[in-house]
């Protein structure tokens, strides 16, 4: 059962939004203009003149796009596990022995292709319009799986091979998207709901999957599944737009709220110039590298070897969708909606800067 690994929003939002001056520059403006952007604590102080009560999230557009932007996520994790729970079933049907650590690990080769040029194509092209992209053609492949199945392992491979780099430009781009629409004050919070998707679409692929195969079919998982991908294109095609500037339904008090508090993102048109240099001999970069490699590779293990240990070592009987095998997802679950809003309030009333406490909570989660 493959497993989530992108869900330490603290990090994710570090290495998304950058730093912690009030000073943005855009290289591709003339004359390298700098904006002023406004702390955590300088934003809280402005209001968006929206008055509705808190259940009515669909009031303010950042909502919309925090919402749609949470089940993205759940959509590229339902498609992603889509064979991790049928591949058992799978071979069964089909009377094959195929390996399941290569079949499913080849995802992951086709997603180290396009992390990186995904926030380049994000800046070319727009992140809305790459993610689109990103989750159809990963949708679309799911549910033309079954098919490469019948064909044999190479089709397989291949299918999850240009799976993975379709999905590889979503973080990327949502994290453009982010740096767009999220005031300073609600940054984290913002990251942090998108990133609980993640979760979330992982123990739905394990729930429903497991039900599908049992009752209906193992085809079913991948025609629901990226069938659900499709639907949720069409209407992130038709709701979500990359800034406030070009979003129609947005009033015009939260516009101005959005810009005014991130000086003016939207200035940074044109030819932007990329360090490339800078970029890999940055020791933040570096530390930023590290902390993901050391933090993924801490968590996969874990949740991998954790069913393992119960079933082998301490003998329990386990169903993938036990409430022992879900308890890491939703433990997980729990950290990241106090994770988020915590972040954000110590940076609101100005008891750690951005640095501190990311630097924290990334040394946290590392001890925890």
């Amino acid at each position: 059962m493959g497993v989530p690994h992108d869900i330490c929003p603290v990090f994710s939002e570090y290495f998304s939004m950058g730093h912690d001056s009030n000073r943005c520059r855009f290289p591709g403006r003339e004359h390298h203009t700098e904006l002023d952007a406004m702390d955590p604590a300088q934003s809280s102080k402005l209001s968006d003149g929206i008055e509705a009560p808190w259940w009515k999230l669909w009031a303010k557009r950042r909502n919309i796009v925090m919402l749609m932007a949470f089940f993205c996520m759940q959509v590229v994790y339902l498609t992603r596990l889509s064979l991790n729970v049928t591949l058992d079933a799978m071979k069964v049907d089909l009377g094959q022995s195929w390996d399941n650590e290569q079949l499913v690990s080849s995802f992951f080769y086709g997603m180290l292709v396009t992390q990186i040029p995904g926030g380049f194509l994000a800046s070319k092209f727009g992140c809305t319009n790459v993610i689109t992209v990103g989750i159809a053609g990963t949708s679309v492949l799911t549910i033309f799986t079954p098919l490469a199945a019948y064909g044999g392992a190479g089709w397989i491979l291949a299918v999850r091979v240009l799976q993975g780099m379709f999905q590889g430009v979503v973080f990327p781009c949502l994290l453009d998207l982010w740096a767009r629409w999220a005031p300073p004050s609600e940054r984290t919070n913002r990251v942090m709901v998108t990133f609980v998707g993640i979760v979330v679409g992982t123990l739905k692929a394990m729930f429903i999957g497991e039900l599908l195969v049992e009752f209906v079919s193992w085809e079913s998982v991948f025609y629901i599944f990226g069938g659900a991908g499709c639907l949720w294109c069409a209407a992130w095609f038709k709701m979500i737009r990359k800034s406030p500037d070009e979003d129609r339904s947005i009033t015009d008090g939260e516009k101005e709220f959005i810009m005014q508090t991130l000086g003016n993102v939207e200035g940074q048109s044109g030819d932007v110039k990329h360090p490339c240099k800078g970029i890999f001999t940055s020791t933040a970069v570096l530390a930023c590298a590290i902390a993901s490699f050391c933090q993924n590779w801490g968590l996969v293990n874990t949740l991998n070897m954790f069913p393992t240990f119960l079933k082998d070592t301490l003998l329990y009987e386990l169903s993938p969708t036990g409430f022992l095998t879900t308890l890491p997802y939703v433990s997980a679950i729990k950290g990241l909606t106090i994770a988020g809003p915590l972040a954000d309030r110590l940076q609101v009333k100005g008891l750690q800067t951005a640095t501190q406490v990311r630097r924290n909570f990334t040394c946290a989660s590392f001890i925890a």
